[in-house]
């Protein structure tokens, strides 16, 4: 749709959609490769970053799992 409304002139300043595109990683590229600003609804179990399904997940955090996070030692002179 933003390529159709490119090719009569209109400029396509945002695109806004649901999570039923939001989802779709090769949708955000495409508006990311045409660089057009964006604003989609996703799942909660979707990557922000479509580059995270071939990355090996993150270690959690210790303080991850309720307990507080460590405060930095002082430093020392």
């Amino acid at each position: 749709m933003p390529d159709e409304t490119r090719s009569w002139g209109i400029d396509v300043p945002q695109v806004i959609a649901d999570g039923g595109y939001g989802d779709t990683a090769a949708f955000r590229l495409g508006l990311e490769e045409r660089g057009l600003d964006y604003v989609v609804g996703i799942s909660t179990t979707t990557p922000r970053n479509p580059s995270m399904h071939s990355r090996a997940p993150r270690p959690t955090p210790a303080w991850a799992d309720g307990r507080s996070r460590p405060t930095p030692s002082p430093r020392r002179p």
